[in-house]
């Protein structure tokens, strides 16, 4: 789900003019990134999450 996030987020900001808006998706993103390493991190500490060899 975060990797959605983190491309919806990411061409809306890149679309994005007004410095307020590209404001909430910068930190839309930082939200959505930080989501996404604490998901790993705990798949990676409980064994669930297969990691590329």
């Amino acid at each position: 789900m975060t990797t959605y996030g983190l491309s919806g987020h990411s061409m809306s900001f890149s679309g994005s003019v007004w410095k307020d808006i590209r404001h909430y998706y910068y930190q839309c993103n930082m939200y959505a990134m930080d989501v996404y390493n604490k998901s790993i991190d705990i798949l990676l500490s409980k064994g669930s999450y297969e990691r590329d060899t």
